[in-house]
């Protein structure tokens, strides 16, 4: 239900006014008879929208508008206008009202347009703090995941069960050995890993279930290192695997105080993160259902993993037939007739359906579909983004993921290492899975840190810098490159808020002129979230391109 503040100098009107628009059953309206009790009622209550007269003794609704610009931000403020009274809704439009109408005619008429008007800019506002909340999630989610990587210390390796051939190994390892890694590849585990010899493995000769023991690994130049090593059967795309996770024990209190941290960053991560989501491999068969999702249609992933046969599709059809994942796996004209609108961009589809039907509710649903690739560049499967664009901010609203732990504590690592293991397994799964997502994110995503010394600059900038600002930099220069092409005129307050929001830190959010290297001035806006870690401020957020925007807007 939405609330909303009415104000007219006229009773009558304000009554009639409040009778119908609370008989649809969706407003709940409260009304004054002047600008200056709509101030002291708006300091005192939040309301979704303003509705006001232009024409009222005092303070008219031009002034009213422009106070609670002042005040109260973007709240939608709808202004009545007498008949012919142009250049009154000049002035408020560009004072920044959302709509405009005008008095006088068939009262049913004129107050079924003003239900019409609220819900069309309630809404349109809902979803754009949604979206913006949506896209610096995501920002936070891949530079807190990048980190974690950075961080994990164990060295890792894939040994083939039956032959014993070392199959692959993570860079710890190799960093463990003092090689080359293609020395170690497609060679017998036991000669350079917990030497032992041939036939008598712990784990596949032996028959334990788990090795959790002290090894040591022979290095390239003769000297053993010691570990602690845990090790876990696997099957991999049918293969038996033996996973191999081993850590310098010389260096364990580091190891475990790294993956403290990289866990606290990851679950900054996973609580983040946007849309309903699943991916499926080519063969159709459902390999993610993130929380959203779940959340969305009340299925849980547990039950829905590894489905095929478009049971995904039954939550949102009521029948198993193919989606925007399918289509863009295998082409069919026939599927494309289904979609109000389907665009493709490369490998990506975006699409609308609107003959869904959601937990018993018919729903319209925006569709964007990108395909996945393995590290050949081959098609492996598709993920779809689902978004109800019907209930726009409830929707936005519950789109967060709580996804499982993907890093476990390396405390007391004798005990723990099969948490490590698996989470370390579920971190890579993410990450590719994020990687994908994060392509779908229309704006340069950053990285801003502070320091208690001064020091200030970008310690993350995202590749769509070249496509938006015109040039590549690394992330050590980016921002006094930035910095000199804002326009000048916009440039002290861009600095201004800057050290505002460091001094006193806040959510920051600017608007201003860029000139790129050719010479052609865009208009951006960006905006962040501070974070403290450890003594530095990190303001995580995303710069867009709003030139259209502006250009579209009056005045």
């Amino acid at each position: 239900m939405f609330s909303l503040l009415y104000v007219d100098d006229e009773p009558n009107l304000l009554e009639i006014g409040q009778i119908f628009l609370e008989s649809t059953g969706e407003f709940n309206v409260r009304t004054v008879l002047s600008g200056e009790e709509a101030l002291a009622e708006l300091a005192k209550n939040p309301y979704d929208a303003i509705i006001a007269d232009y024409q009222m003794p005092g303070m008219d609704g031009i002034e009213l508008l422009k106070n609670v610009r002042r005040s109260f931000g973007d709240i939608p403020f709808i202004l009545f206008t007498g008949r012919g009274r142009e250049e009154v809704v000049i002035e408020a439009i560009n004072n920044g009202a959302d709509f405009y109408l005008q008095k006088g005619g068939d009262p049913d008429v004129q107050f079924a347009e003003l239900a019409h008007q609220v819900r069309q800019v309630v809404s349109r506002r809902r979803a754009e703090q949604a979206l913006r909340e949506s896209e610096q999630s995501l920002k936070a989610s891949e530079e807190y995941l990048k980190r974690i990587f950075g961080a994990v210390q164990a060295g890792i390796a894939i040994i083939d069960a039956t032959t014993h051939e070392i199959l692959d190994l993570n860079p710890s390892a190799v960093r463990m050995y003092r090689g080359k890694k293609e020395d170690l590849i497609g060679k017998p585990c036991h000669q350079f890993i917990c030497p032992a010899e041939q036939g008598k493995c712990p784990v596949s000769d032996m028959g334990q279930a788990v090795d959790n023991s002290e090894r040591v690994v022979l290095t390239a130049d003769g000297s053993s290192v010691s570990i602690i090593k845990y090790v876990v059967p696997i099957d991999l795309q049918g293969r038996a695997c033996l996973l191999e996770t081993f850590i310098d024990n010389t260096r364990q209190k580091q190891a475990e105080q790294a993956l403290h941290e990289s866990e606290k960053r990851l679950a900054e991560i996973i609580d983040f993160l946007p849309d309903a989501t699943f991916a499926i491999d080519t063969s159709g068969h459902v390999i993610a259902w993130n929380h959203a999702i779940e959340e969305m249609t009340g299925i849980s992933a547990a039950d829905m993993i590894g489905k095929g046969n478009y049971d995904y599709a039954v939550p949102f059809y009521g029948v198993r037939r193919p989606m925007l994942a399918d289509h863009l796996l295998r082409p069919d004209d026939e599927a494309e007739k289904m979609y109000i609108s389907i665009k493709k961009s490369g490998n990506t589809l975006t699409a609308e359906f609107d003959n869904a039907v959601l937990n018993g509710h018919r729903v319209d649903l925006w569709c964007k579909a990108r395909a996945l690739c393995n590290e050949t560049g081959e098609v492996a499967g598709a993920i779809q983004s689902i978004r109800d664009i019907t209930e726009q901010k409830q929707t936005e609203d519950e789109l967060r993921v709580a996804n499982e732990q993907l890093v476990a504590a390396e405390e007391e690592l004798r005990g723990q290492y099969e948490e490590l293991v698996k989470s370390e397994q579920e971190v890579r799964k993410r990450q590719q899975q994020l990687e994908e997502i994060a392509a779908n994110v229309p704006g340069v995503i950053y990285q801003f840190f502070a320091r208690p010394d001064g020091s200030m600059g970008l310690s993350y900038v995202s590749a769509r810098s070249g496509e938006i600002f015109g040039v590549d930099k690394t992330v050590i220069d980016f921002f006094p490159w930035f910095v000199s092409h804002v326009h000048p005129d916009d440039l002290p307050g861009f600095m201004e808020t800057v050290a505002h929001v460091v001094k006193d830190p806040e959510k920051w959010n600017f608007e201003g002129r860029f000139v790129k290297p050719t010479g052609e001035t865009i208009w951006f806006q960006a905006m962040s979230s501070p974070v403290v870690h450890g003594n530095e401020l990190i303001f995580s957020g995303v710069i867009f391109d709003i030139t259209l925007r502006k250009r579209a807007s009056p005045g």
